[in-house]
């Protein structure tokens, strides 16, 4: 097998971090489980650093001109590990157990599902951050102040606030 060219971008998960995502596919002969790929597992360490390699090199495309921006902006990177993490978990499934896959055993489409969709906040984090601009945030929790207002049932949400029963006390 030949060996592809590890990736160079500083956010490239490690295989551990793959493994995080399908530790199932971490199982040893012996029964227990490694948490990583290693030359005991399906597939090896080795192969599913091919994969990292390829699911980055096509982060890297799919964002373009700012991809520099991902190695430069802390939440970026981190971020673009994630997404990587769940593209090579994604590739993994479909690559070492398509068997799995075609019988709806497998992880794979939630895994495709979560990455297409995190590799689609991660295009538009870059888009907002720029050049490492403050980010706006992908999303974000509510203020807790918000669920201490009740809203009357049929109420319109985004009106300015009523007094309501418990604003008496």
């Amino acid at each position: 097998m030949s060996m592809i060219q590890p990736p160079t971008e500083t956010w490239a998960p490690s295989s551990a971090q793959v493994a995080a995502f399908i530790a199932s596919r971490t199982l040893l002969p012996s029964g227990d489980y490694a948490w990583d790929f290693t030359l005991n597992t399906r597939p090896t360490g080795a192969q599913v650093n091919n994969i990292i390699a390829l699911v980055v090199s096509e982060i890297a495309g799919t964002v373009g001109v700012n991809s520099t921006v991902l190695a430069t902006v802390p939440e970026l990177a981190t971020q673009a590990t994630c997404v990587a993490a769940l593209g090579a978990a994604a590739m993994v499934e479909l690559s070492y157990f398509p068997e799995q896959v075609r019988t709806e055993q497998s992880a794979y489409p939630d895994l495709d599902s979560r990455y297409t969709e995190a590799l689609d906040r991660l295009i538009y984090s870059v888009a907002e951050g720029g050049e490492g601009e403050s980010l706006s945030p992908v999303a974000t929790f509510p203020d807790t102040n918000e669920f201490l207002t009740p809203v009357p049932y049929g109420a319109d949400v985004n009106a300015a606030p009523q007094t309501t029963f418990w604003s008496q006390y």
